[in-house]
């Protein structure tokens, strides 16, 4: 069983996709289907508890859309706080926020939410395989 949400990262127009599955397969072929993309593109590729960008095929549901994916086995704290820093800096990069010495308050305060909201169980959208 795969749990899946959308984080909106407001006030960019940029989503947080999370993706959180045991099953590494099941992970890949649900982000496959999702945002049509090949299997094979991320079969060289780790695709549990990792973070990326990317853009969604034209004929997906996203038509053509940007996403940040975080995908995790679990709801593991240690390893999300180590993938919430990989979702900053790609925020960062994506939308030109800068992330340096003077924008820290901003970073904490951006990382603290979103570990507060994938931790939230409740609005999961469960999906079987």
């Amino acid at each position: 069983m795969i749990r899946f949400k959308e984080i909106p990262l407001k006030p960019s127009l940029w989503t947080l996709d999370v993706v959180i599955g045991k099953n590494e397969q099941e992970v890949r072929t649900f982000t496959s289907q999702r945002y049509q993309i090949p299997e094979y593109d991320f079969k060289d590729y780790q695709v549990v508890n990792t973070v990326t960008w990317l853009e969604s095929g034209k004929d997906s549901i996203l038509k053509g859309e940007k996403r940040i994916l975080l995908t995790l086995q679990s709801f593991n704290k240690r390893i999300l706080v180590h993938e919430l820093v990989h979702v900053l800096w790609y925020y960062g990069d994506r939308t030109g926020c800068d992330i340096v010495r003077d924008t820290q308050e901003w970073q904490a305060i951006f990382v603290e939410w979103l570990f507060v909201e994938v931790l939230k169980k409740h609005n999961y959208e469960k999906i079987k395989f």
